[in-house]
């Protein structure tokens, strides 16, 4: 089975999409000429109830689009301050927006009104179809929010005494009573049911940037910076299964964010 992970590239201010099997070459690539398309900060692969499949990225200094996949058409943009570092569609078209800097949770209706709610930090956003709830980051706190009145509707997680600066929130493929999270201390598996981080799955990489695991081979990938053009991005990616880590070279390319190219939230 064929599996895809989307790279943020900082430096060709660009999404660029690899399989996993051959990274010699991007199997697809977006990008646009809007000023405010730099930094790519967020990329997700989902299926629209109108458009059908489409991708969704930001960028932090202030882009965000939808656009068909695979053709790449634009269908929708706009753009926010605040430091943007992830996106979201959720099943009735809205799309959810996460500012770190502006401290901010904001859904886009189609017809382009917006609704907004303070959430200090935020850095992350993930619709849950089996909870029909959206799950957002902070640095230090996660909540589970109603997605139409936006009222905390679930979890809240507060881990500030024990970790900081939550960054990466990721669906954790063949277990949907989990989550990715990254903090400046490693990474971390979060438990639904427990409201809390699995002790025996924490992984110690400090500063990792991005992670997810392929839903089929369930290959865990993750991103560290390296310092390569800004001292965010890196240009390798690295890789967890069954026969152990790998490290592959990303040459020219200075990525921040990847996330595996998948249409499944979970």
């Amino acid at each position: 089975m064929t599996e895809y992970i989307a790279l943020c590239d900082q430096l060709g201010r660009r999404v660029t999409v690899h399989d996993t099997r051959d990274w010699s070459t991007p199997v697809w690539e977006w990008s646009c000429e809007d000023p405010l398309f730099r930094n790519v900060a967020g990329v997700k692969l989902r299926r629209h109830p109108v458009y059908g499949p489409v991708m969704l990225t930001c960028a932090s200094d202030g882009y965000v689009a939808m656009v068909s996949y695979p053709e790449g058409k634009l269908l929708w943009e706009t753009h926010a301050k605040g430091n943007l570092h992830s996106v979201e569609l959720l099943p009735d078209g809205r799309i959810a927006l996460a500012a770190s800097t502006g401290s901010y949770l904001r859904l886009y209706s189609p017809n382009d009104t917006t609704a907004d709610i303070d959430f200090p930090d935020a850095h992350g956003a993930l619709y849950d179809p089996q909870r029909n709830t959206l799950w957002v980051l902070g640095s230090t706190f996660l909540r589970e929010y109603d997605p139409d009145t936006l009222q905390v509707a679930g979890n809240q997680l507060d881990f500030s005494s024990i970790d900081a600066a939550g960054h990466d929130l990721a669906p954790y493929y063949g277990d949907t009573n989990r989550l990715w999270i990254t903090t400046q201390q490693g990474i971390q598996v979060y438990d639904k049911e427990q409201n809390a981080f699995v002790p025996d799955a924490f992984i110690p990489l400090p500063h990792t940037k991005g992670v997810g695991n392929t839903p089929y081979s369930h290959t865990v990938f993750y991103l560290r910076p390296n310092g390569v053009h800004l001292p965010w991005c890196t240009d390798r990616i690295r890789c967890r299964d069954h026969r152990g880590e790998q490290e592959i070279p990303l040459p020219g390319m200075a990525v921040y964010k990847l996330r595996v190219f998948c249409e499944a939230y979970q």
